[in-house]
């Protein structure tokens, strides 16, 4: 849907902010697409000192682009209507609201300028009983243009604001310093919209993080599982990432995605990108297959681009993590296997509750993300929802607190898991790094039942 863009041409500003000279001026604007539409909004500031005058709009585009089209004009709101019949804002020899006098509702021919000329007449003097321009930051009028849709992406339409002769209610002289402006053919920049994309995040290591995916298909809804912050569910299948634009007009978002492992080599597979919505402001994203046997980190960039201006794009750099990597440094070592066991046991709890019994949340992590990576066993994922999560109801009730979602750590129907970190868990993981550190390097896949390696 096109959306009409707001362009304030202000006639003057304030004498404290310019000295004693108001300007005439035109305010940056947003890029406009092709086909689109925008409303010039004529103001003046100090414009009770203005009864009668004139000013002219000269719109001239690059080379032999094809000039916009004028659809309407007319008084702006500001503009106090006259006691007496009369005509406060309008062409010279016609009476209403029309404020065009050069050329008729049209186009101009290709490569010549536009010209717009504005008048003010005042049916009496200024004031808003009696008619005339009153209060500051007046709107006078309204210009809407319209650019052609063959204008190509890149295309500068010079404004120029020029003649301009103002007086006031004692027939005195309102100078103005005028400055020109530039109206872009374009699409609006693209902005990622905050707080719907569903990847992990983590004090430790910034984000956003992602897991490794059980390999599902991303276009089937069922599939869409995940919570942001705190309440992550028990592992995406996929995930989402959305971004927003103020007028994308007939074009649409297109996605890629590149993945470098850690020494800074491209990966072969840098996984799946499937919009979910026809003008692609919003995607699904399938991790490939294979991060589930790696042993490092892998940094997957997602890139959005307006289709008909590749300019306007948004970047999202995220990291694949690799299973068993319980401290986030993006490796799979001896170290991790460590921490799990310490998890395993209740003799470190990360962010746990203070006060909290030695063994009173025994593999139980706080931090979504450490957790799914090191809960990789039993195979398949364990079938009972509460199951683990009511292991640490009553510690959480002795110290006060509430316990965490039990969706948090349900495994059912995910290939592995249980929702706790347990021995098993520590020495998967410890088994992984063992394998990584061999020559050539070997893995395990967390899918398979046992410890048997796996080629890298």
């Amino acid at each position: 849907m096109k959306r009409f863009l707001l362009l304030a041409v202000a006639l003057a500003l304030t004498a404290s902010a310019w000295g004693e000279v108001p300007r005439l001026y035109l305010s940056p604007t947003t890029p406009v697409p092709p086909g689109g539409a925008l409303t010039l909004s004529l103001k003046a500031s100090q414009a009770a000192r203005l009864t009668v005058g004139r000013f002219t709009l000269t719109l001239a585009g690059d080379g032999t682009a094809p000039v916009p089209t004028v659809t309407e004009v007319k008084a702006g709101d500001a503009v106090q209507r006259a006691a007496t019949p009369g005509c406060l804002v309008c062409a010279p020899a016609a009476a209403g609201d029309s404020l065009l006098t050069a050329p008729a509702l049209g186009q101009a021919a290709p490569g010549d300028p536009l010209t717009v000329a504005f008048a003010l007449a005042s049916a009496g003097p200024v004031g808003v009983e009696t008619g005339g321009v009153t209060g500051s930051d007046a709107e006078l009028a309204q210009m809407t243009l319209r650019i052609p849709e063959s204008a190509p992406v890149g295309t500068n339409y010079a404004v120029r604001l020029s003649n301009a002769d103002f007086s006031d209610a004692a027939s005195q002289a309102v100078a103005f310093e005028m400055v020109n402006g530039t109206i872009t053919v374009g699409y609006p920049p693209l902005v990622l919209r905050e707080g719907t994309n569903t990847a992990y995040h983590d004090a430790r290591r910034p984000g956003p993080l992602l897991i490794p995916t059980s390999g599902d298909d991303p276009a089937t809804p069922e599939t869409e599982i995940g919570f942001p912050g705190d309440d992550a569910a028990f592992g995406h299948r996929r995930y989402l990432f959305a971004v927003e634009a103020e007028n994308l007009a007939d074009s649409r978002v297109e996605w890629s995605a590149t993945a470098t492992r850690a020494d800074g080599s491209p990966a072969p597979d840098a996984g799946t990108v499937v919009p979910t919505r026809t003008d692609g402001l919003q995607v699904a994203y399938l991790p490939p297959r294979a991060a589930m046997l790696a042993a490092e980190a892998t940094r997957v960039t997602l890139t959005a681009r307006v289709a008909r201006d590749p300019g306007q794009s948004v970047v999202i750099e995220a990291e694949l993590l690799p299973y068993g990597d319980a401290n986030l440094d993006g490796r799979v070592t001896r170290d991790d296997y460590l921490l799990a066991l310490r998890w395993a046991s209740g003799l470190d709890l990360p962010d746990g509750p203070e006060g909290l019994s030695p063994t009173g949340l025994t593999g139980y992590v706080p931090s979504p993300v450490r957790r799914l990576l090191v809960d990789v066993r039993p195979v398949p994922g364990l079938p009972l929802p509460d199951a683990a999560g009511s292991l640490w109801d009553g510690e959480f009730a002795r110290l006060g607190r509430k316990p965490p979602p039990r969706i948090g750590f349900n495994r059912d129907g995910f290939p592995f898991g249980d929702g706790r970190i347990t021995l098993a868990d520590a020495l998967w993981v410890l088994r992984k790094a063992t394998l990584h550190a061999e020559t050539p390097p070997r893995t395990l896949d967390p899918s398979t039942d046992g410890t048997v390696a796996a080629p890298l």
